[in-house]
């Protein structure tokens, strides 16, 4: 059974243990990529879910989705998105994997402090033909996510006042 089953209409197991499990473990930073053959209500009613929880505990979410998606334009996502503070980012995956080029770009939606993902969002050197209109749910670029990670992280700590002076190594990177 896909994962998209999961958050239908008929099926609603995945959006209730969705919910049960950012309840129990409360977490600091919730990523969520919604699936690109999802359906909109069902997941739109899961991300105002997520907003609303994150914002009641002052935590941060980032909402992942290609950019030139319908889902963005759904009546419940633009009115959790107008009752918060909440910033977009355009990003261009080709700028971590090449091969990519030819793809939608990514939208984020979060709650993190304003400019904290500016870095990601590299400009577009040409307009290019969108051939793809990939599902990167779980599957982003390795540089995309270093950098997604330490971006996140220097944001979630800076606001919480336990920033440093520099930022801390990706786990990912080796240390040979």
């Amino acid at each position: 059974m896909c994962s998209s089953d999961l958050f239908s209409q008929n099926d609603l197991r995945g959006f209730y243990k969705g919910q049960d499990v950012m309840k129990k473990v409360c977490p600091r930073l919730v990523w969520f990529s919604l699936p690109v053959e999802s359906n909109y209500l069902v997941m739109s009613e899961f991300v105002k879910s997520i907003v609303e929880h994150q914002f009641s505990h002052s935590n941060f979410f980032i909402i992942a989705h290609p950019w030139n998606s319908s889902f963005w334009n759904n009546k419940l996502i633009l009115e959790t998105i107008a009752r918060h503070d909440l910033s977009y980012y355009n990003i261009d995956l080709s700028a971590f994997d090449t091969s990519l080029r030819n793809c939608d770009s990514l939208c984020l939606l979060c709650n993190l402090p304003k400019g904290s993902l500016d870095p990601m969002c590299a400009k577009a050197k040409s307009p290019r033909a969108i051939s793809n209109f990939d599902d990167f749910s779980d599957n982003y670029p390795i540089g995309f996510c270093e950098n997604m990670l330490t971006l996140a992280a220097d944001a979630i700590r800076s606001s919480k006042g336990t920033s440093r002076d520099t930022p801390m190594l990706s786990p990912f990177i080796s240390h040979s």
